[in-house]
């Protein structure tokens, strides 16, 4: 918390903390019925990337004087990760090593007032939920920190350790629909929301085609090649080559509306003579490693694939 509250009070003093200049406007901007996702270079530079909703979570802070606005927003976020480590079925000692190794990624967050930290806190708090068997409350976590910056939805990969589907299922449709249609009550109406929503998915498509080929994103083998060779389609056939997998695990929805696995996919992982198990034709999977050999065990089947 206080090294929060350090970074805040420097960033104030120095007068860079164009993060939270975004981040403050939307409720303005929502409330006024302005466009949320152009630049408005007199208040920021750059262009706010998060959902209609986070209005709402950002509100309380953004009639605050600046300065308080901001001290309180980092220190909300912080305080928001560590009650939800704490959380953890852990011990004291293993929720310290959390902390320590988290702490970088906390620090760089917090200097630029970034929401990662909630959203970090969003994901482990809904695997919580889920283990304690409130799915309507984890469900409300994963909609909520979908609909405001997207990476959250990794936590509908918990479903699978669910022992309550349905019920999770439903409430996702439920918390979905209420969180979708709120920010109509603050706004202009329902044909301004509307139209933000189709602006921040054709945002969050124009930031995915820059973060492609940007110096600190796509941080990855192929992503290197790709920024090198220049092409964002640069296939990974030649790398599957390289590594001979024996086994692919491929986590799809069944009969999903995005038709994956792409059949170039398939075919790829079949040239290289992976034997290819999928949750949605196999169910629950769990891959174990003793040291020496792979394992694949289907729940659905309750028998080992591989």
């Amino acid at each position: 918390m206080s090294s929060g509250l350090i970074y805040a009070i420097v960033k104030l003093l120095i007068g860079k903390y164009n993060n939270y200049k975004i981040f403050e406007n939307v409720f303005p901007h929502v409330i006024n019925g302005l466009h949320l996702y152009v630049e408005y270079p007199t208040e920021y530079y750059d262009v706010n990337h998060y959902g209609p909703i986070f209005a709402l979570v950002i509100a309380p802070f953004s009639i605050l004087p600046e300065w308080l606005g901001m001290i309180f927003w980092i220190l909300m976020n912080t305080y928001f990760l560590f009650y939800a480590i704490r959380q953890l079925p852990f011990n004291e000692s293993q929720r310290i090593i959390v902390y320590w190794y988290s702490l970088c990624e906390l620090m760089t967050a917090q200097g630029v007032q970034q929401f990662n930290i909630s959203v970090a806190a969003f994901i482990i708090l809904s695997f919580v939920l889920i283990e304690k068997e409130k799915e309507f409350w984890a469900s409300c976590l994963i909609l909520l920190g979908t609909l405001i910056k997207i990476y959250p939805i990794v936590g509908l990969a918990f479903f699978f350790f669910s022992k309550h589907k349905l019920r999770l299922v439903f409430s996702c449709v439920f918390w979905g629909c209420l969180f979708l249609v709120l920010p109509i009550f603050f706004s202009p109406g329902t044909d301004y929301i509307s139209s933000q929503y189709i602006a921040w998915l054709e945002r969050l498509e124009i930031k995915n085609g820059l973060n492609m080929f940007a110096i600190s994103q796509n941080i990855s083998l192929l992503g290197i090649v790709r920024k090198l060779t220049g092409c964002s389609f640069y296939s990974d056939l030649w790398f599957l080559a390289a590594v001979s997998p024996q086994l692919a695990v491929i986590s799809v929805g069944a009969a999903n509306s995005y038709g994956h696995p792409g059949s170039e996919t398939l075919q790829r992982l079949a040239t290289c003579g992976a034997q290819v198990r999928r949750t949605d034709q196999d169910g629950a999977l769990k891959i174990t490693f003793d040291g020496s050999q792979v394992k694949c065990y289907s729940y659905r089947y309750q028998k080992e694939f591989f």
